[in-house]
């Protein structure tokens, strides 16, 4: 019995204490802050001088909520021009002895203003009337836009539209053909010894011979008589590639039948044959449409 009343009368005391894991005793150690560091106690004047902190920083805190509640300037100036003259006002006494009312327009027959012109307090180093400038410039801005987009609303031909982007995909197909027939009769002359094509766009141009190639390979003898033979050659080649007198879908013809003659060669296909009557017989036609249906 007394070893059971002991411990009853133990866990009794333990329920008394405060559970230092608890908010209750954090709350009761940081309520009261005291120097609890070790050592000598401190001075008189180490603790005026902490006092003197804290008061100052209290007198800080309630300085910054005194502006907080305090209005503005421009709170303070609102609020007076939207306040109404008082008769203590001069001008306001004046117009009283005149015969005006509170609350009546200007003039003999009442015809004039009730409420009075509203000030506007400029901030801005901007002239009288710039604003205003700017304004009438962007309204004149918009409204050439506008026009502008219904102008080309209205003269917009979808048609149009679409026929020129089909000429420009084509002219691009066209472009590919004209290089892909290039590096194919460059390849077939070069196995066949030729050291240059018979037309300047039947290769490459990047494959070319140069004028530094012609004179290694070829004598001084040849070399003088196609200087004085090919040079109102050379001219006309240069002027009919700067006025486009060639066509890409001519110099795709032009060179498919070169291929199809020379070298038994259609394009289309990607097959060489053994002469015409078996091109004849298994190719379907000399143009990429009749092959494509």
């Amino acid at each position: 019995m007394s070893s059971s009343w002991c411990s009853a009368g133990s866990f009794e005391d333990d329920e008394e204490e405060e559970d230092y894991m608890s908010d209750n005793f954090l709350a009761k150690c940081t309520s009261e802050v005291q120097d609890i560091r070790p050592g000598m106690p401190m001075s008189y004047s180490a603790k005026r001088k902490i006092q003197l902190e804290k008061k100052k920083k209290e007198e800080k805190k309630a300085a910054l909520e005194k502006k907080k509640q305090q209005p503005s300037a421009k709170e303070r100036l609102q609020e007076g021009l939207e306040r109404a003259l008082e008769e203590s006002n001069k001008g306001f006494a004046m117009l009283m002895k005149m015969g005006y009312k509170p609350g009546t327009s200007l003039g003999d027959k009442g015809e004039g203003r009730v409420e009075p012109i509203k000030v506007e307090i400029k901030s801005d180093r901007g002239g009288l009337g710039l604003k205003q400038m700017l304004m009438e410039r962007k309204r004149e801005k918009e409204q050439r836009y506008l026009a502008r987009m219904k102008k080309q609303a209205a003269e917009f031909d979808p048609n149009a539209f679409r026929e020129r982007k089909r000429q420009e995909m084509l002219a691009k197909q066209l472009e590919a053909d004209l290089a892909k027939c290039q590096r194919v009769c460059y390849s077939l002359d070069t196995k066949e010894g030729r050291m240059e094509p018979m037309e300047w766009y039947f290769w490459p141009p990047h494959l070319l011979p140069t004028e530094e190639d012609e004179n290694d390979t070829c004598t001084t003898e040849d070399a003088e008589a196609r200087a004085n033979s090919s040079n109102s050659d050379t001219v006309d080649e240069k002027e009919s590639e700067n006025n486009e007198y060639w066509q890409v879908e001519v110099r795709v013809d032009v060179v498919t039948s070169y291929l199809r003659h020379a070298y038994h060669y259609c394009i289309w296909c990607g097959t060489t044959y053994e002469g015409d009557e078996d091109m004849a017989d298994h190719c379907p036609g000399t143009t990429k449409e009749e092959h494509d249906s």
